[in-house]
């Protein structure tokens, strides 16, 4: 980037507007720049109208503020090589690398940065949304017709296109959507460490793990939690703060007479203080209840309720969560994201996991699962895959619109660019088939079992009946009077 001697910098004024934080800019010299203003409103008031907390406003803003702030400080100082100012809605796809590798570079010197990886991540965030501005201010006519595109335009991008067309699955790729991001930057955490994401046979292998856990108390509250973490994705703090009466027989039994599909639950502790209420399979709700155990009959105690007997602890000290510590200091005590973290951690790496996989690896797991079966459900419909469009329609699984569902998009979409959707389907087809003929081979073991057992069965009783035949013959002869001889004198 050409610069002149003096560095323009954007200055950005947060404004507290009640519901969430509206960042306003300005120039060097403090006058409004129209266009980030007028992005910036309209991304506010997208997330006002949507309901959503405060704080679900402000996580959705603060990167939004950090990206438009530096793409503007960048086009102030960006000269032409005359020396001369380049009006920002003159950006093209070279001035967009630029822009890249500025970002990357301010990143690198950040304190809080600790690696190349982590650096590229917040970039490629950053360049998401400048892509987007470009195209909302395409539509809006901020900025001129051929600004962004795929052909003969300033900048190259699918993402009008697939506004357009949402069934064309091959423009619905990171490379054609995002042309300047960093590739291979996906998988990286905040601190720059790699993130693991569980495959389904590393969860078995937690199952199996925790099942051969000498403390049975342990082994069922952990097995639960996974299958929870699976199937749900919910954060730790959200699983550990659900309570025992929101899985009472009179929630079930209403639940069931609605006709519901799901079972709704609302966990009381939730990020950026949301109250949503998720719908988990009725299997899971009915494992939780069993667990949990009847409040109304003693002869249907629960695995927890057994836990507190056994301890010798009380509800109080309970305090009516579902998750309790079964050892230790706290035990019958409300088991803790930190303990929970450890157990898992440590399970986590006895499947051979690499380090740092722990509860939360599940939920990046559910995170894949969802926005993959998203993907696919709109690629068969012929609906749009715009990053912003699906992550919209996953967020209320996810809890919120967070960087899991960004990072969970990037890596499933760059997962079908590699491997196609028929692929991808023959895959799910041979998988089913895989586990269909497992199944059949457990039954017919299970038949084979059965018969055998029926045979012997059969046989017993033939040889009772016989024995029977024999006892009642015996009875028969030792019940009749022997023939006696006259006894006669000895002479």
């Amino acid at each position: 980037m050409s610069t002149t001697s003096r560095v323009e910098t954007v200055i950005v004024i947060n404004c507290d507007m009640g519901r969430g934080i509206l960042p306003s800019f300005r120039d060097s010299s403090f006058r409004p720049l129209d266009v980030a203003n007028a992005y910036a409103q309209h991304k506010y008031l997208a997330q006002v109208e949507g309901s959503k907390p405060k704080g679900a406003v402000n996580s959705t803003m603060q990167p939004l503020s950090a990206s438009l702030k530096a793409f503007f400080t960048f086009c102030a100082n960006d000269k032409s090589k005359s020396g001369g100012d380049i009006p920002w809605d003159e950006t093209d796809g070279e001035r967009l690398g630029r822009f890249r590798d500025y970002c990357f570079e301010q990143t690198l010197k950040d304190s809080r940065n600790v690696s190349s990886l982590s650096a590229k991540r917040t970039t490629n965030i950053k360049l998401t949304h400048i892509y987007d501005l470009f195209v909302w201010a395409q539509e809006e006519g901020h900025a001129r017709p051929k600004t962004i595109g795929m052909r003969d335009c300033r900048i190259k991008s699918s993402l009008v296109l697939l506004k357009e067309r949402p069934d064309a699955v091959r423009l619905a790729t990171v490379r054609l959507m995002y042309p300047a991001m960093f590739s291979g930057a996906a998988d990286g955490s905040r601190a720059g460490r790699p993130q693991h994401w569980p495959t389904p046979n590393e969860i078995d292998t937690l199952v199996d793990i925790f099942r051969a856990q000498p403390n049975a108390h342990a082994s069922r509250r952990n097995i639960l939690l996974t299958r929870i973490g699976e199937h749900s994705g919910w954060r730790a703090a959200s699983v550990l703060s659900l309570t025992t009466d929101q899985f009472s027989d009179e929630l079930i039994q209403q639940g069931l007479a609605r006709g519901d599909k799901r079972f709704q639950v609302t966990p009381p502790t939730q990020k950026l203080g949301y109250s949503n209420s998720f719908g988990v399979p009725w299997e899971l709700a009915f494992d939780i209840q069993r667990y949990v155990g009847s409040s109304h009959d003693p002869s249907q105690m629960g695995p927890r309720q057994n836990l507190i007997a056994d301890l010798g602890t009380t509800e109080g000290e309970a305090q009516e969560r579902v998750f309790l510590a079964c050892g230790g200091k706290c035990a019958g005590h409300p088991l803790t994201p930190r303990s929970l973290s450890e157990i898992f951690s440590a399970a986590f790496e006895l499947a051979g996991a690499q380090r740092r996989a722990a509860y939360h690896s599940l939920r990046r797991g559910f995170g894949d699962k969802v926005m993959r079966a998203e993907i696919l459900f709109r690629i068969r419909n012929g609906l749009s895959t715009a990053m912003e469009e699906v992550v919209h329609a996953v967020a209320q699984q996810l809890g919120h619109r967070s960087k899991l569902a960004y990072r969970s998009y990037t890596r499933v979409m760059l997962s079908l660019e590699n491997h196609s959707v028929e692929e991808e389907l023959r895959d799910q087809v041979a998988s089913l088939q895989a586990r269909l003929s497992d199944a059949d081979a457990a039954h017919q073991t299970l038949r084979e079992l059965l018969d055998t057992e029926q045979r012997l069965r059969e046989r017993a009783e033939a040889e009772v009946g016989v024995l029977r035949s024999l006892l009642t013959a015996q009875g028969a002869i030792a019940g009749r009077s022997p023939l006696r001889r006259p006894l006669v004198a000895k002479r």
